[in-house]
């Protein structure tokens, strides 16, 4: 059910991805395990969330551990996050850790 309405397609260059559906604990293994060539990245890492309509404390954990596994090299970029998308972010301190918020509206 929930599982089939999450999805994480990855960037051709393997630098980015593009998630939707609900990231909440019942998707958390399938996440990880989509987005694990990403912890390997050379540089930046760029999420398109625009598709989330739904992140629980699993997937900011999700996030975080990216964000700490290519600290050295790049940064994490979250972009296109709803309003309420982007509060959950905001609220969860994931803007104080370096992961960079860029809303929809943002060019």
């Amino acid at each position: 059910m929930a599982d089939d309405a999450f999805q994480v397609e990855l960037s051709d260059d393997l630098d980015g991805a593009r998630l939707t559906g609900e990231l909440d604990l019942l998707v958390y293994e399938k996440a990880d395990v989509a987005l694990s060539p990403l912890f390997d990245a050379p540089g930046d890492v760029i999420l398109d969330v625009s598709g989330l309509t739904f992140v629980d404390s699993s997937g900011i954990r999700l996030f975080v551990r990216l964000e700490r596994a290519i600290r050295d090299r790049g940064v994490l970029h979250l972009r296109g996050a709803s309003p309420h998308i982007e509060r959950v972010f905001q609220v969860a301190g994931l803007p104080d850790l370096g992961i960079v918020i860029a809303d929809g509206h943002d060019g």
